[in-house]
């Protein structure tokens, strides 16, 4: 009998504490809840809201393989964006979150993005998550607090009670969620001292430092603050004055001057131990350095590897977690196999339709050189303008909303006529000469923004770009000449 009741009280406990356990799990774990917001490992999406995925044509600026609700679903507490500043057609201002430039990736209004981010904390009490947004064409926080506001997302702001110098003291998890104050929110930059309406917008410099973010060799990931420029060969001292650590932890490919977010190395990247360049390792050598974990780990494709299993370590929660959405931890299939083929410098570059089996080529005005162009999502023909070498270019090749395909060619011969106007947040301008990047310049305007093309790189490789990747064909297959291409930087 006495056994009988012992089994019963046993198994009461036993079910209170799971039941407790659930109940108190902050970020997906309860060993999480009472450890201050610094002294966790909060891993990060690079440029989240960029995916590379149908939705952008598998645009090739795209960082990530879901969108930002997934991410957060799946356990990533830290999503970072890119703001700029667009004018619409009416004449008024947008600030939109797009990837370098608007006429590459454009994922939208950020009211748009808070809104849904917003929605997210509303459906999950227990989660403290950050965003950084970088300030890419310097809104003012009057101008940020009102998106804010638009999007109702303020009553979950956290304001620390000193917003002009570093601190190491932050609250828990568990005093976060009690206050209902779970959104941390820090920009690069914004200037603390002028700031007086919102000053939860946190200007990052202030509060952490990074190391550095352009890496294209394996071997060459450091711990060693980089930014802010004051505190460049000063890691021990920003670590001693309170400064959070930031790691970024993704690689580029590079190829004729091109950046962009590196697919074939991410499997490692990625990963918890491997070939030179692992986040393990590399995570474990800078809490060395740093004698604590780095406090944000930002990676791309965050589900590959995984890079939570990394995070995981680092917090002591490994075996731990509850409440995540699984996804598959490699590089999709659709991103993995090339279905595009690259004859020559001088023959036929052809990438594959979207919707079709088929393609469809565009002319271009060197001597023996044409491209086959993508069709997007669009279910019928579209016809890009040809530019001869005695006519004036015509009307922009119309691409849909997101798009990044290229869409108008100047060769070397051709002259620019009158300004060009081109199609709101979907046209880029390939140069294929010198003359032609300066003609253009000064002569081809948008009704919305500046026109996309960065500079004229000559070189041999141009045609090659078209067929770095098969979701990469779509952005890059207008860039097959043989004389030269634009030159774009995606981080």
């Amino acid at each position: 009998m006495l056994q009988s009741v012992l089994n019963v009280i046993f198994t009461a406990i036993v079910l209170l504490a799971a039941t407790t356990s659930a109940q108190t799990a902050c970020n997906n774990s309860p060993l999480l809840c009472n450890r201050n917001y610094n002294n966790i490992t909060h891993l990060g999406a690079h440029d989240s809201p960029f995916v590379r995925d149908a939705s952008t044509n598998y645009s090739i600026a795209g960082d990530q393989f879901y969108d930002s609700i997934t991410q957060l679903d799946a356990g990533v507490r830290l999503l970072t964006a890119q703001v700029h500043k667009v004018t619409n057609n009416f004449g008024g201002t947008e600030w939109e979150l797009c990837h370098t430039l608007c006429q590459l990736l454009d994922a939208g209004p950020l009211s748009n993005w808070l809104v849904s981010i917003k929605a997210w904390l509303d459906r999950n009490p227990e989660a403290v998550i950050t965003l950084l947004l970088v300030n890419s064409d310097n809104a003012d926080a009057p101008t940020l607090d009102g998106l804010f506001s638009t999007a109702g997302i303020k009553p979950y702001v956290y304001t620390p009670p000193e917003t002009t110098q570093a601190t190491a003291s932050w609250p828990t998890l568990s005093q976060l969620i009690a206050n209902n104050t779970r959104l941390i929110t820090f920009i690069a930059s914004l200037d603390p001292t002028t700031n007086t309406v919102a000053p939860y917008l946190l200007n990052q410099y202030t509060f952490i430092f990074e190391n550095n973010y352009d890496v294209v060799n394996p071997a060459d990931f450091s711990c060693d603050a980089n930014r802010p420029p004051s505190l460049i060969g000063n890691t021990a001292g920003a670590l001693s004055s309170g400064y959070m650590p930031l790691i970024n932890h993704f690689l580029y490919d590079n190829l004729s001057g091109i950046e962009f977010p590196s697919i074939e190395n991410v499997m490692n990247t990625n990963a918890p131990s491997g070939s030179v360049g692992n986040l393990g390792d590399a995570a474990k050598n800078c809490t060395s350095i740093y004698g604590k974990a780095p406090t944000f780990i930002i990676v791309d494709f965050f589900n590959v590897g995984p890079a939570l299993d990394t995070v995981d370590r680092l917090n002591g929660v490994r075996g731990h977690t509850e409440g995540r959405k699984a996804l598959p931890t490699t590089v999709p299939q659709s991103m993995s196999a090339s279905s595009t083929s690259v004859v020559s410098s001088s023959t036929t570059v052809v990438a594959p339709l979207a919707t079709s089996s088929t393609s469809v080529a565009v002319p271009l005005a060197t001597s023996s050189t044409s491209v086959a162009a993508p069709l997007a999502t669009s279910s019928t023909p579209v016809v890009a303008p040809l530019a001869t070498s005695s006519t004036a270019v015509g009307t922009p090749l119309a691409t849909p909303a997101r798009s990044v395909v290229p869409s108008l060619v100047i060769p070397s011969t051709s002259v620019v006529a009158s300004p060009v106007a081109l199609p709101t947040r979907s046209s880029a301008v390939v140069m294929t000469s010198p003359a032609a990047a300066s003609t253009a310049q000064s002569s081809v305007v948008s009704s919305t923004s500046a026109v996309s093309a960065v500079m004229y790189t000559p070189g041999s490789n141009a045609a090659s770009m078209a067929g770095v990747h098969a979701q990469s064909a779509f952005q890059w297959s207008l860039l097959a000449t043989t004389v030269g291409l634009v030159r774009y930087a995606l981080h």
